[in-house]
């Protein structure tokens, strides 16, 4: 069974993420990967140095973007939570709906971050493979699981919306984890583990901490 990383963060995950996608293709390289996705927050701005890079490594690329959700991006309030959501570009057409998406984001729905709603996002699925993402997830949301879930399994069909799951000994996340088995059962979605990866290697671990 090959294992491929498709939830990562690199330099371009402004003082979250480190890492460059030299580094992060290399790393996929030598731990046999064949393919590697780049899903910085809210922005495509390295997708060009992270094809190139892994084309130099021999590692197959993947573009894509964790998209920040919100029940409302009309509505802009202080303290608000804002929710994730992960997709993977799949051709030409999905390319272009995560550009429309993020273009709303900015221009429509910005507040501290580019945010859109699940209305917004429902309306721009074609070409798009969809992670539910993190333990901040969009199926926190009041009506993620029953609203979201089911539109975007509606649009795409259930071989392109995945429940991520990840390994991490965090509370938060486990929980997202629970949730995902039950979802799994209720819509017959697969499962797939991701790591989200901010930092290369262990010893980059203490300069990430260092910018959050």
């Amino acid at each position: 069974m090959t294992f491929c990383h498709l939830h990562v963060h690199n330099e371009y995950s402004v003082l979250d993420g480190v890492g460059t996608s030299k580094q992060y293709s290399y790393r996929a390289k030598e731990a046999g990967q064949t393919h590697l996705a780049l899903t910085n927050h809210g922005n495509v701005d390295g997708t060009l140095e992270h094809q190139k890079q892994c084309n130099i490594s021999g590692v197959k690329p993947i573009a894509g973007c964790e998209l920040y959700v919100v029940d409302n991006m009309a509505v802009k309030t202080k303290g608000e939570k804002r929710y994730h959501l992960t997709v993977l570009v799949e051709n030409q057409t999905g390319w272009r709906n995560l550009l429309k998406l993020l273009t709303i984001g900015n221009l429509e729905g910005f507040y501290h971050r580019p945010r859109i709603d699940l209305e917004t996002l429902t309306q721009h699925l074609e070409g798009l493979v969809v992670l539910t993402g993190c333990s901040l997830s969009f199926l926190n949301m009041a009506e993620g699981p029953v609203i979201g879930l089911s539109s975007i399994v509606d649009i795409l069909g259930k071989d392109r919306v995945f429940l991520e799951v990840m390994p991490h000994q965090l509370k938060e996340q486990q929980a997202i984890n629970e949730k995902c088995l039950a979802l799994r059962k209720h819509y017959g979605l697969r499962l797939l583990a991701t790591n989200d990866c901010h930092y290369p290697s262990n010893r980059a671990a203490f300069y990430q901490e260092v910018l959050l």
